[in-house]
């Protein structure tokens, strides 16, 4: 009995801490680098129509009835009108009751329907600005209620506002485009899928929502087998009307915001939260592992963490696993909460010990952390009591001290004012712009603010200009633009290459190469010159030369010679070998003359140009090639010249006389000079000379 009861108050005390444990963790989720709030941007049709159909009057009242609804702190409100053009632009940044006043009167205001339709072009620009808010705001919902298409401005389709809708997504991943079609309007230009088109045919189908948020919280996400795990819907975006819970062991909830559950074996579990309301429907999933029963770790961290400042609020968020039941927190050694994870504001200066105690059953551990709180940092501003004069006046700085322990420091154009106190005179000493810096500094941070004032000398002026260009080849056009300072009234160019100019601001084209350093001189009302001081130098490369005439010739030459030597050459080579291999010579009897004269006249194309190529085919000829000489005709060999290597030979088919020497038939005469050596046949008949190659034919 005893221990059934001990076990029922256990698990009582679990339940108690851990809805105070939800509820200070989702109020912890609240502090966090990305703030949990909505913005809603209201973009309204003004044209003509919207008042003939009886629109505006209804939509006003929806507008008005929404904006009463909100929080004061959740909701961010903007809104813009439209017809021919934008304007009416409108921000509150919270909806306390003097905000919704001021929102009543805005729109009171500006909704005056007239002229056209301007959509587009402001669908634009609005998402232009909230992708600027996006990383101030956890949701941005942009709601367009117009009552005809788009007829004005230079966007003229939904297809082209993707890129800006594009970037606006990267930055807010949950920002939503809402299309309230009212009366009997239906979009020509089918808006694309990120754009909800909500019909409202009469004013009570004006339906102004926000969509819900399936955002929950587990505890704990690591659970033991049996163990009550709580789900919480965390309290966000727009309200819901059903709620359905899916534990991911085939079991359920629906209708609650918080749900518990207790898993009947080990394993990761994806729990899933559907919510739905009139704004649309949510969903989002996380997971849980149950497991047995983990060690009893303790930890807690703190949101934000960042430097903090007297009068922030911290939330003490616990890291603890092993599922501690109990929570024991304490402050420089005070006992502060039992909570699972409290809130602690920041009241005065100084340093802040924060101890956490988690037990379960009879094991307990505890950890500590200690923390800085400082005074804020000051306000820097100060006043002018003139923000411009002329040399000599006196400018009166006045800065209202707050904290007397602040230090501060002045300085005037990077230059310190030692003398100055937190309110003084300053005299302006010279035209020319003059940036007064304060620096006010405590232990809570440094604060910085900087205002210029504008020094003038009636009768002075200081001349500037500048270049579009200051670079290219000739001929380049350069404009001149003025920058002076003063009451100029006259001007004098001298563009650095005889020209010159009395315009303000003149067009000059330098026709040359070269450098060319460009003066001006500008005239006062009082007569009084001056010269730029700082010099601009304009530098004129040369045109392009083109190609000589001579160039393209030459190149078409060389390609058709080139042409010639690599691939006629061997071809029409290829062919006279060939020949000179295959003939025979006939020399008619009793006739001497020279081998070489008989080729060459046989290929007389050949005689001028080839002759070299001729005497290599010779000097290489094949087995098979042969000269023919009938009875004692002499033939002068001057032009066969063998290699010399053993491979070519030059054999008689009879015997023959060679100078004085006698040779039988097949002897082998390659080793004779060929220049002036003559060889006869010795006895009638046919002499035939044959060239033997032991080598590879030729081709």
């Amino acid at each position: 009995m005893n221990y059934a009861m001990r076990v029922s108050s256990t698990l009582i005390a679990f339940l108690i801490a851990t809805c105070i444990g939800f509820h200070t963790a989702i109020h912890a989720q609240t502090v966090s680098e990305r703030q949990q709030r909505i913005l809603i941007y209201f973009v309204i049709d003004t044209s003509g129509s919207m008042k003939e159909r009886g629109t505006d009057k209804p939509l006003t009242e929806k507008l008005l009835e929404f904006v009463d609804a909100q929080d004061e702190t959740q909701v961010a409100v903007r809104i813009v009108f439209f017809n021919d053009d934008t304007f009416g632009r409108g921000a509150w940044d919270r909806l306390g009751s003097t905000e919704k006043r001021e929102f009543k009167a805005h729109v009171t205001r500006f909704f005056k329907p007239t002229g056209n339709t301007r959509l587009f072009d402001t669908l634009a620009l609005v998402e232009e600005e909230c992708r600027s808010l996006a990383r101030s705001f956890q949701q941005i919902h942009i709601y367009v209620f117009s009552d005809g298409d788009n007829n004005r401005g230079q966007i003229k389709s939904w297809a082209e506002l993707d890129r800006s809708y594009g970037a606006l997504k990267r930055e807010q991943p949950e920002s939503f485009v809402t299309l309230i079609a009212l009366g009997e309007y239906h979009p020509t230009d089918r808006p694309p899928d990120y754009v909800v088109v909500k019909s409202a045919p009469t004013p009570s189908d004006i339906v102004i929502a926000i969509p819900p948020k399936a955002v929950f919280y587990v505890s704990p996400t690591s659970a033991k087998v049996g163990q009550q795990v709580s789900f919480a819907k965390i309290d966000s975006g727009g309200p819901w009307k059903t709620l359905q819970w899916t534990f991911g062991d085939g079991t359920g909830d629906a209708g609650k915001p918080l749900a518990m559950h207790a898993y009947g074996s080990p394993g990761t579990y994806t729990v899933a939260l559907s919510a739905t309301g009139p704004g649309g429907t949510a969903a989002a999933t996380s997971s849980v592992v149950v497991s047995f029963e983990p060690p009893l770790v303790v930890g807690f961290r703190t949101v934000p963490d960042r430097k903090l400042i007297v009068g922030d609020t911290i939330s003490l968020i616990e890291t603890c696993s092993g599922d501690p039941t109990a929570f024991k927190w304490s402050v420089n050694g005070k006992p502060f909460s039992d909570q699972r994870s409290p809130d602690f504001c920041f009241n005065t200066p100084g340093r802040y010990e924060f101890s956490l105690e988690a037990s379960r059953g009879t094991e307990a551990k505890q950890t500590a952390l200690t923390l800085q709180a400082y005074l804020p940092p000051p306000n820097a501003q100060f006043l002018l009591s003139a923000d411009h004069g002329d040399v000599g006046d006196k400018i009166q700085v006045t800065w209202s001290r707050a904290d007397a322990a602040a230090t501060s420091s002045w300085t005037v154009n990077g230059v310190s004012v030692s003398d100055a106190a937190d309110s003084f005179a300053w005299i302006i000493p010279s035209a020319g712009v003059f940036e007064i810096v304060h620096v006010a500094e405590t232990e809570g941070g440094v604060a910085r603010y900087a205002a210029k004032v504008f020094g003038t000398d009636p009768g002075l002026a200081v001349a500037r200009f500048s270049v579009d260009r200051e670079k290219g080849r000739a001929p380049l056009m350069v404009s001149f633009t003025d920058k002076s300072e003063g009451r100029v009234a006259s001007y004098a160019w001298d563009f650095g290459d005889g020209s010159r100019s009395d315009l303000r601001n003149p067009r000059h084209e330098y026709a040359r190469e070269g450098i060319y350093t460009p003066r001006l001189e500008v005239t006062t009302v009082t007569g009084r010159k001056s010269v730029n001081a700082e010099s601009i130098i304009i530098n004129v490369i040369a045109p392009a030369k083109p190609l000589p005439a001579w160039v393209i010739p030459l190149l078409i030459f060389a390609l058709l010679l080139a042409l010639w030597i690599f691939v006629c050459v061997p071809l029409l080579t290829a062919k006279a070998r060939k020949k000179a291999e295959l003939m025979t010579l006939d020399l008619g009897g009793g006739d001497s003359r020279s081998l070489a004269g008989c080729l060459l006249g046989r290929f007389s194309s050949f005689k001028r140009i080839f002759l070299p190529v001729i005497e290599a085919c010779l000097g290489m000829g094949s087995a098979g090639g042969s000269v023919d000489v009938p009875g004692a005709t002499e033939a002068c060999i001057a032009m066969l010249s063998p290699k010399g290597d053993g491979s070519c030979r030059i054999k008689a088919s009879t015997q023959i006389s060679v100078g004085t020497d006698t040779y039988e038939k097949g002897a082998d005469l390659t080793q004779y000079p060929p220049v002036s050596t003559k060889i006869k046949a010795t006895s009638g008949g046919e002499l035939t000379l044959t060239i033997e190659d032991d080598t590879a034919p030729l081709i």
